[in-house]
């Protein structure tokens, strides 16, 4: 298991598979713009990273942001959700994703991942649900970008850094379960 940035996964797989840039960009990019792009230069536009993902034989959901979406005000509201909860703002954190939702396409799977995550997490920490019911929501929000995931089982691939938090908040729950 490894996390890396966009501009590895692309690289090491393109590479891996006996690429060239040419010919892995044609019909996406320029040969100028990988080059940026595998050298962390630039980040590939979401479109670009699909058909790059597709190109690779990969998910291009599971190598994307937390959460999805094309306006900046979106994300920082999403900055302003994630310091809620890392305040332990529970409350105040669950009524701003309340409203954060309706701003989300809920289609997209790494947005369905992202909430259902913070629902498990605000639940248990309002004492909604207890450790084995939020390790239930927590499996179901990874399943999400990898739906072939098997409960206790770590699926080779790199991963991330998402799903990668995902994974050890499903561990956190084994070891409060003792």
């Amino acid at each position: 298991m490894g996390i890396y940035p966009i501009s590895e996964v692309i690289r090491r797989t393109r590479e891996g598979k006996h690429i060239t840039r040419g010919q892995f960009c044609e019909g996406i990019c320029d040969d100028r713009t990988l080059r940026r792009i595998e050298v962390g230069k630039q980040m590939p536009s979401r479109s670009n990273t699909a058909a790059f993902m597709k190109r690779l034989g990969k998910n291009s959901d599971s190598y994307s942001l937390f959460v999805h979406c094309s306006d900046v005000e979106v994300y920082l509201e999403w900055e302003v959700l994630e310091n809620l909860i890392t305040n332990t703002e529970y409350e105040k954190a669950e009524l701003y994703l309340a409203e954060f939702e309706e701003k989300l396409d809920l289609e997209d799977k790494v947005n369905q991942q992202f909430v259902k995550r913070l629902h498990a997490l605000i639940d248990y920490r309002l004492g909604r649900i207890d450790s084995k019911t939020r390790r239930i929501q927590l499996i179901e929000a990874l399943r999400c970008t990898i739906p072939n995931y098997q409960e206790g089982i770590i699926p080779k691939g790199i991963f991330s850094r998402y799903e990668v938090r995902l994974l050890c908040n499903i561990a956190i729950t084994y070891a409060e379960e003792e």
